[in-house]
């Protein structure tokens, strides 16, 4: 979208303090910005302020790199001649009315998507499948925040008819504010487990919050229901919009005849039926897991309610690659197979890529391996949470389970001893990857996950360095 002064100035509710034209409209932006490092020549820069940093800080060089407007809420001097500078009172609600005054001007359907786990990937294969009608937008790489949906939308292509956006929320309150942005007409809800709770404190919080997003749909809007789920699945009962379901094991109006019992999984993949009425086809995704038939579920469901053949989904949906560090399967060549699920964990998520796994490594007669890290976020329930964890992960008896941090050094403390001889606890990321490589031969399968910053990709790193 081309950009106006006076649309910028209508958008942010802005005041003109210095530029040509005096907010005549004449003047024509490309871009929006909020960082220098990626600043195209003729953007609008956005100074935002964040815990460590504050974007005024940067307006000089925003200029030099070719911005021709700045948007601030306090004074910058001196004031080049060689922009229109707009003063707001917050830079990061005028991000938001920018965002809002695009997404008002965008006549597609926008998916919004949330849950405990799978966004990513969900966001991923719905806006796959919509591709069968739709030149689709989706938000780059986890722009899911209050920062990174704005600059989603506002990065739109003129040329997009729909959208798809995932919804990111750790705290109460925020999930209001990202649907007051994106307004979504499709809502779907991928589950809800123990994320987050330092910010919702209970399960129930975070449901309460996640289903904001169903609440803000329009009359005419649709809800996309896991019937796996027990909580969405009675939440349904009382919606105040269309909905269409889904479900693995529960009966949905997408569903897997046969349910988990028809969900085949071997090295390549994973394959499953799936139908919807008198439609069925075969769906096979390059990656492990039931928990990815789930989310491909969703995806049909909201192909469904476009008009898109199951048969044309399950091509998309063979040709979808996960994102970096989600369930990505790495064969090296010492025949070692290493699964790099790095990039977040919660309980939930953790068990599921447990069991997937090791599963896995059981059908091919090779030795499971876990190296765990801290999931964060827990709050009170952390010690509880990641005992309970470690006592799952025991009954499948990896051969080696090596941990890296203090809530993580908890998971076995209440096993028994005859069960905990396999386990070491690293004091950093090189000393857990050289513990796997001292402990474990050749031909192993190896899941590495923790939270984001715990950085677990380290360890994957080290991994392939050392087995080359």
């Amino acid at each position: 979208m081309q950009w106006r002064l006076a649309d910028l100035l209508q958008a942010t509710e802005g005041r003109l303090i210095q530029g040509s034209g005096a907010g005549d409209g004449s003047e024509v932006f490309n871009f929006i910005s909020t960082d220098t490092r990626t600043l195209k020549p003729g953007s609008v820069f956005v100074a935002l302020r964040g815990e460590r940093f504050d974007g005024h800080d940067f307006v000089e060089e925003a200029v030099k790199k070719g911005a021709k407007a700045v948007i601030v809420d306090r004074d910058v001097l001196p004031l080049t001649a060689e922009a229109c500078f707009i003063k707001v009172e917050n830079t990061r609600s005028a991000l938001a009315r920018l965002a809002i005054y695009r997404r008002q001007r965008f006549s597609g359907p926008v998916v919004g998507v949330t849950g405990s786990n799978g966004k990513t990937s969900t966001k991923e294969m719905i806006a796959s499948v919509l591709e069968n009608r739709f030149r689709v937008w989706k938000n780059p790489g986890n722009w899911n925040n209050d920062i990174g949906v704005p600059l989603s939308i506002l990065e739109m292509p003129d040329q997009s008819n729909a959208a798809v956006l995932e919804l990111g929320v750790n705290h109460p309150g925020e999930m209001s504010e990202l649907v007051r942005i994106a307004e979504p007409n499709v809502g779907v809800i991928t589950n809800i487990q123990p994320a987050h709770l330092e910010g919702f404190g209970s399960e129930d919080g975070v449901f309460r919050e996640k289903t904001v997003l169903w609440n803000a749909l329009p009359p005419d809007g649709l809800a996309v229901v896991n019937r796996d789920d027990p909580r969405l699945s009675k939440a349904e009962l009382i919606l105040k919009v269309p909905s269409v379901s889904f479900g693995l094991e529960a009966d949905a109006d997408v569903w897997v005849p046969g349910g988990k019992a028809s969900v085949r999984l071997d090295v390549s993949g994973t394959s499953f039926p799936v139908r919807f009425g008198g439609q069925r086809a075969e769906v096979n995704l390059p990656v492990w897991g039931d928990h990815y038939v789930v989310n491909a579920l969703a995806a049909v469901a909201v192909g469904v309610h476009f008009g898109i053949d199951l048969r044309a989904s399950a091509e998309k949906l063979r040709m979808w690659r996960p994102a970096p560090h989600r369930m990505n399967v790495h064969n090296l060549k010492d025949g070692t197979v290493l699964v790099d699920d790095t990039y977040n964990a919660n309980p939930g998520s953790v068990k599921k890529a447990i069991e997937t796994v090791a599963q896995v490594a059981r059908k091919v007669g090779r030795n499971f391996v876990a190296v765990l890290g801290d999931m964060k976020e827990l709050g009170a329930e952390a010690e509880r949470l990641h005992k309970e964890v470690g006592l799952f992960l025991v009954s499948f008896e990896p051969v080696l389970i090596v941990t890296l941090g203090e809530m993580a050094k908890k998971m076995l403390e209440d096993v028994e001893g005859s069960r905990r001889k396999a386990w070491v606890h690293a004091g950093s990321h090189e000393e857990a990857a050289a513990k796997v490589m001292e402990m474990v031969e050749s031909g192993a399968v190896i899941l590495v996950k923790g939270s984001r910053s715990m950085t677990m990709e380290r360890v994957v790193e080290k991994l392939i360095e050392g087995r080359r």
